[in-house]
């Protein structure tokens, strides 16, 4: 355990963060003492982590910060961060991409997850461990259960994280009101301007925030989600093929 907290110490990663909540003991011991670590964050390029090896320099690139910082439960500050530019297009040069669907993915309440939520788990995620890598004991038996319920060992992680940091309801609320409405705006604007190639990008994030409202007891709301885009983009069969993937309607 204390291995595993001397990595994250100097090598701060979102895998090497979530490996301290592999069992509830090492989570309480080291993983809830996760910002410790960032407040003396060594900063790096806004989007690349760069380390000298030779110095052993922990340099947190600005996307890797903010993704930790949802980890050790400063969600606000997430929030903040993620900022839906202008005509909610260029997300790939914007930290949204990422803030949007930590908060998607979090508000999602389901054990396993739909299409939508393994999309999402997959693009903010991490590479499950290889064949012949080390492993500690408890990585064994989290490797176990994702085989058992073909899951991914990041959803596995994010799973156990999640039960330390529990947000309220009329909290869990108000974020998924902010995202919906992004979400709108970036799939009007996507699907509008027919950008091909992030229809299924959109598709998968309509139908996550349809199970979220569903899950809070909005009964229908993800049919009605896909009724709406449906009529709104008749012509868009790329899209309508997308969208019946993810809601599998």
């Amino acid at each position: 355990m204390q291995f595993c907290w001397e990595c994250f110490c100097s090598d701060s990663t979102v895998k090497n963060y979530l490996r301290l909540f592999g069992t509830e003991e090492m989570a309480k011991r080291y993983g809830i003492r996760g910002k410790e670590v960032l407040i003396n964050r060594i900063k790096g390029n806004q989007e690349n982590n760069w380390r000298n090896s030779e110095l052993r320099r922990n340099v947190i690139d600005d996307y890797e910060y903010y993704r930790l910082i949802f980890y050790t439960g400063n969600f606000e500050k997430v929030k903040n961060k993620s900022k839906n530019p202008k005509g909610s297009l260029g997300w790939s040069s914007s930290f949204i991409r990422s803030g949007i669907r930590l908060f998607l993915i979090y508000l999602y309440e389901k054990t396993l997850p739909s299409k939508a939520a393994a999309s999402i788990a997959a693009y903010i995620g991490f590479s499950d461990t290889k064949d012949g890598e080390s492993r500690m004991y408890f990585e064994n038996k989290i490797l176990e259960e994702c085989h058992k319920h073909k899951v991914s060992e990041f959803w596995n992680y994010f799973q156990r994280w999640k039960r330390h940091f529990p947000m309220g309801e009329e909290e869990r609320k108000r974020y998924l009101s902010w995202a919906e409405e992004i979400v709108c705006s970036r799939a009007d604007a996507i699907v509008s301007g027919q950008h091909r190639n992030h229809y299924g990008e959109v598709a998968g994030l309509l139908a996550i925030v349809g199970e979220i409202k569903e899950s809070m007891g909005m009964s229908g709301a993800k049919s009605e989600i896909f009724v709406q885009y449906k009529n709104r983009f008749p012509r868009h069969s790329s899209f309508q093929k997308e969208m019946k993937y993810y809601f599998n309607m």
